[in-house]
């Protein structure tokens, strides 16, 4: 978001991120699933009760819907604003009490091995 602000304007970058924000309501189908931002371009989904394959399916679903909106950003690689998604999950009681800081920890970590690996992906993070 920093790069599409610096070239088209923060009018601009803050239409893409409502664009962006419309894509994780529209996955947000529990009511206990929660979707916030988390720092400068990042954003957190908190899906209790999800496993490891429904998380990285969503997380598939979001990271093609952005693509999909094909928001113009001459900057990228992609030309297009993507997105590269770190996900964690709990398998069990026991890595569940590990905590939200645990997780979100994992994700992030993942995150950032989804952009190491050439963006516009999904990572699975965690045990």
């Amino acid at each position: 978001f920093k790069a599409f602000n610096d070239l088209h304007g923060h009018a601009r970058g803050d239409e893409c991120l409502r664009r962006v924000a419309g894509v994780l309501r529209s996955q947000a189908r529990r009511e206990s699933d929660l979707f916030c931002g988390f720092g400068g371009e990042e954003f957190a989904a908190i899906l209790p009760a999800t496993d490891r394959e429904g998380a990285q399916r969503v997380g598939e679903a979001i990271r093609q819907e952005i693509e999909d909106l094909q928001i113009i950003h001459p900057g990228s690689d992609h030309r297009v604003v993507t997105a590269s998604v770190g996900v964690a999950t709990a398998g069990n009681a026991e890595e569940h009490a590990r905590g939200y800081a645990y997780f979100l920890n994992q994700a992030d970590e993942a995150l950032y091995a989804a952009k190491r690996a050439g963006r516009n992906q999904v990572m699975v993070g965690g045990t």
